[in-house]
């Protein structure tokens, strides 16, 4: 099942493990890593606050506990905003992002972080203007077929915020 796939996703050298309470699968991601020593491995979920009227701070943070929960752990390594368009962008901005920093304080988060929503957004709207925001610590950045990549300055801007060199997979 899935905590198999996720534990011997170490075996091939993969330290990081990223899921989202939306998948299903936190508590196999739980199982799969509870063998690897916690600072061995890279633990990141996500959660969403999309919806009318979009979900308060506390929907969002019980969220992130039930993940705790689920995977067996005290923290995650990053915590991201999912799928954020940028309509949702100053939500995220002035009312998500005081929440987690809050569970940061409080060591349930290491790092901050968002991903766009390649989808409809073809042109990293969104990420550009989180760029400017040094709240966000880790984005995702979303690549398909009908959007294989962002533009180079979003990389160039991301890879000088960065506080470690990028991996590309």
């Amino acid at each position: 099942g899935a905590a198999g796939l996720v534990e011997g996703a170490g075996d091939v050298g993969c330290k990081c493990r990223e899921t989202a309470a939306g998948c299903g699968i936190e508590g196999g991601v739980g199982l799969g890593v509870e063998t690897i020593p916690r600072d061995q491995v890279v633990i990141a979920t996500k959660a969403q606050f999309r919806g009318k009227p979009f979900a308060q701070p506390e929907k969002v943070v019980a969220a992130l506990d039930n993940s705790l929960r689920l995977m067996g752990t005290d923290y995650v390594d990053v915590f991201n905003l999912h799928g954020v368009e940028v309509g949702e962008y100053d939500y995220a901005l002035e009312t998500m992002a005081p929440a987690l920093l809050k569970q940061k304080e409080k060591g349930k988060i290491r790092h901050i972080g968002m991903t766009e929503n390649p989808i409809v957004d073809f042109t990293n709207a969104t990420l550009k203007r989180a760029l400017h925001d040094p709240v966000w610590e880790v984005f995702m950045v979303g690549v398909h077929l009908m959007h294989q990549g962002p533009p180079p300055n979003v990389v160039a801007q991301t890879h000088n915020k960065a506080r470690v060199t990028p991996v590309r997979f």
